[in-house]
């Protein structure tokens, strides 16, 4: 019998992850995992402290200047490493193709103690309330900010700079509980600032260190057996070729051809794949070239006989492995080559770990049979002037007062699961059509 492992602790920049014993009723893949769990009173320091802290911003229309990104760097080396999405690589692809018009990135440096505690860089949008926010959209999943977890009184100064420029500072989503979390309400409580805190969907994620051979024996039995047997299957028709590309002079080319693979399953018929989007495509594009050059790409193929079946995009920095896009050919879906090409893949990184977190995007219910759950939280921080306020009153104050009412509450859960399960549908029905027409055209073709 299985015993459940000893709870592991572990800091990483502004993760820190606790897999609490639970008299081994699961493992600790299968469990939820709570970002953060120290106090704010012990995180963010006294008022006293306040002395020491100022702030340093300056915009940039062009996005991250030199000196940003050598700022952001340091930070990351000496807070020992840090997620893609705090990469100046990141900002810089992101800056590039998804900036809103108009639209500069305010780069704040908040020190403490005359040393750098954080870099925040943020959004102004006008409009009757101005507003900073994160730089972030659908290909940017959580925000992670560059933070010294021992300086989080730091933010006293931020919120100080906010209240005289604009009226909502949107920060999110972020791990529940993290630093930046809790040194960022922690100030606006004591600033007597208005703010709300609401849980997102969470995120995807795996320990990688717990070993092969334990996940695999606490895999669902289901997805196990079938992933195994599809796996046997797809090597009964031909040569199954399963790599690991992470540059050299065929990328642009091998790029291309799993976008065009991507833009053949149901994402391209909703208009939600790579090259259905000029920005999201040259996004990509960019984002994988430079990582190639720095290291930091793991592109993962799944062939038969030669054909692209399934692929995989990886980045990786740190103790950190981002899946960021992958799929697979609509008239192989029964032999599910996604999931055989990700079970290769944690095979591989279980077996001779490079990484200790695997990060699968948003949690969803397929996804969950392969990871477990870290919560995630965005903060909506809303200054003093009247416009903040109006929008306080609109927004979080008026929501909780209905949140009361239990016919309504009830209510809005009801349409809610309605809408997400005729999306499912929807999508179902979708890809059931694809594969049929994929299947009939192999079919006829001499």
């Amino acid at each position: 019998m299985t015993t459940t492992p000893q709870p592991i602790r572990q800091s990483l920049l502004l993760f820190a992850f606790d897999y609490a014993d639970q008299r081994g009723q699961q493992l600790a893949f299968t469990r939820p995992i709570h970002m953060f769990s120290r106090s704010a009173s012990e995180l963010c320091g006294s008022v006293a402290d306040q002395s020491t802290m100022r702030v340093n911003c300056h915009s940039q229309p062009a996005g991250l200047a030199p000196s940003d990104v050598l700022d952001i760097e340091n930070l990351a080396q000496s807070l020992g490493g840090g997620t893609i999405y705090s990469s100046p690589m990141w900002l810089r692809c992101w800056w590039k193709h998804f900036a809103p018009r108009g639209t500069e990135l305010i780069v704040h440096r908040l020190y403490a103690g005359g040393q750098l505690a954080g870099v925040v860089p943020l959004m102004e949008h006008g409009g009757w309330l101005r507003q900073w926010t994160a730089p972030r959209n659908a290909q940017s999943l959580i925000v992670d900010i560059m933070f010294d977890p021992g300086s989080l009184h730091a933010w006293h100064g931020l919120l100080e700079t906010f209240a005289r420029s604009a009226q909502l500072l949107e920060i999110g989503p972020l791990p529940a509980s993290s630093p930046a979390s809790l040194g960022l309400t922690r100030a606006a409580e004591q600033q007597r600032l208005k703010h709300a805190v609401s849980r997102t969907t969470p995120l995807a994620l795996l320990d990688l260190t717990i070993g092969w051979k334990t996940y695999r024996s606490n895999l669902s039995r289901n997805l196990l057996g079938n992933t195994e047997r599809v796996q046997r299957r797809l090597a009964a028709l031909g040569s199954v070729d399963f790599q690991e590309y992470t540059g050299g002079p065929e990328l642009p080319a091998l790029l291309t051809e799993c976008f065009e693979l991507e833009a053949r399953t149901w994402k391209g018929a909703e208009h939600s794949a790579i090259l259905s989007d000029a920005a999201t495509l040259g996004f990509y594009t960019d984002l994988s070239l430079e990582a190639a050059a720095v290291g930091a790409l793991s592109l993962y193929t799944l062939r038969l006989n030669g054909r692209l079946i399934a692929f995989d995009l990886c980045l990786r920095r740190g103790q950190w492995i981002h899946d960021l896009k992958f799929s697979y050919e609509p008239d192989m879906a029964r032999y599910a080559p996604c999931n055989v090409l990700r079970y290769l893949f944690l095979k591989r990184e279980m077996e001779a770990p490079r990484a200790r977190w695997y990060e699968l995007g948003m949690q969803c219910d397929w996804k969950a049979r392969w990871t477990t759950s870290a919560p995630l939280e965005t903060i909506r921080v809303y200054s003093n002037r009247l416009p903040a306020q109006v929008a306080w009153l609109s927004g979080p104050a008026l929501r909780r007062q209905l949140k009361r009412i239990p016919v309504l509450r009830r209510t809005v859960e009801t349409v809610r699961q309605f809408r997400t399960r005729t999306r499912l549908l929807r999508r179902a029905a979708l890809k059931h059509s694809l594969n049929a027409d994929h299947t009939e055209k192999t079919m006829s073709a001499p």
